[in-house]
C-alpha cells in the first residue's frame, strides 16, 4: 500500500492497466481511492511506468512544454530564462 495525498502512473512506453482501462504510452492517470493498478507486459514491447505521489498542490497549475508554474507570468520568466540558456546544458558525446 502506498499513502499519498495524490497518486498517479505516468506511462513512458508500453501501456499499463489503470481500474479497468487501459492507459498507453505519453499518458498521466490519476488514481482515486481504492484504484487498482496493473503493470504487466502483455506484448512482445517493453512497459516502463513509474509511480508518482506526494502531497496536494492546492494552487494554479500553467503548463507549457515541460516548464510547469503557477502563474502566466511566471512561465513567461521560465520561457525568457530557457531561451536565454540560464537553465545550462547537459554534456554531449
Amino acid at each position: 500500500d502506498v499513502e499519498a495525498e495524490q497518486l498517479g502512473v505516468y506511462v513512458f512506453s508500453g501501456s499499463v492497466t489503470v481500474a479497468g482501462r487501459e492507459v498507453g504510452e505519453g499518458n498521466l492517470v490519476l488514481l482515486g481511492g481504492g484504484d487498482q493498478v496493473e503493470i504487466g507486459n502483455r506484448t512482445a514491447g517493453i512497459t516502463e511506468a513509474m509511480l508518482v505521489g506526494g502531497p496536494a498542490m492546492h494552487a494554479p497549475l500553467v503548463r507549457y512544454g515541460p516548464f510547469v508554474t503557477n502563474t502566466p507570468e511566471a512561465m513567461r520568466e521560465t520561457i525568457t530564462s530557457f531561451q536565454r540558456g540560464e537553465f545550462g546544458q547537459l554534456p554531449t558525446a
